[in-house]
């Protein structure tokens, strides 16, 4: 007796595996998916991060030069300030005072060492007498003109004559009060050191022309000159 030949089929899959596969593929799928998105996400995630940063660091740029701003005009108010308050001083304190020729001419080597802010303070409060001391800090040398006359007598020696600034930009100033100093010297003429024997202080006009006359005792002095001086300036009614 024969044995039938065996016959080897293929083994048929199952409604299960196929359901297991399917599963498989969507959950790989999910998971390609999912890491896409997540690649994704931190793509954007440092791209807005580096857009902030730079946004921050502009921002902080800005409020740098903001504050520097503000710093930079509150240092001007305080210098503003004390220019104003140095002005105030500076002009307060210049009275008739100052008027000799050797204080004015101090005032005038002080006002030039002032820094351009407190001028124009000074301008500001006091101008007329920045006006004049800016005057006689350019004036020449010789700069009042006069015409003079000494009479001498047993008891009294007269000094007179008229005077006048030979400057226009201190005539220009307006009327001011001259100071007329007199003298006399038997040797030479005199010096900032020597006391002057009487003197008298007369108002010259703007751009005019004013008298003077002195009267002293007569000193004795035999074979003295006469001389007169102009020792002391200031601006009428200032």
């Amino acid at each position: 007796m024969t044995t039938p030949a065996a016959t080897n089929k293929p083994a048929e899959s199952s409604p299960g595996t196929y359901r297991i596969l399917t599963l498989v593929g969507a959950f790989l799928a999910a998971c390609l998916l999912v890491t896409t998105a997540a690649l994704g996400y931190a793509s954007y995630s440092q791209s807005a991060k580096a857009e902030q940063t730079r946004t921050d660091a502009n921002n902080l740029r800005t409020q740098k030069k903001d504050a520097e701003t503000e710093t930079a005009n509150v240092r001007n108010e305080i210098n503003n300030a004390k220019s104003d308050k140095a002005a105030q001083i500076w002009c307060d304190e210049f009275t008739p005072a100052y008027s000799s020729v050797s204080l004015l001419q101090e005032k005038a080597s002080e006002l030039s060492m002032k820094p351009t802010a407190q001028l124009d303070a000074i301008t500001e409060y006091c101008p007329k007498k920045k006006e004049f001391v800016d005057a006689l800090a350019s004036a020449p040398r010789q700069f009042v003109g006069s015409t003079d006359t000494c009479e001498i007598s047993d008891d009294t020696v007269t000094f007179s004559g008229d005077v006048w600034f030979d400057y226009q930009p201190l005539s220009d100033v307006g009327d001011i009060d001259l100071t007329v100093s007199v003298y006399m010297k038997k040797n030479g003429k005199p010096t900032i050191r020597d006391k002057a024997l009487g003197q008298t202080t007369v108002t010259i006009p703007s751009g005019g022309t004013t008298t003077y006359s002195v009267t002293i005792p007569n000193p004795g002095l035999e074979g003295a000159d006469c001389y007169t001086a102009a020792t002391g300036f200031w601006p009428t009614g200032i």
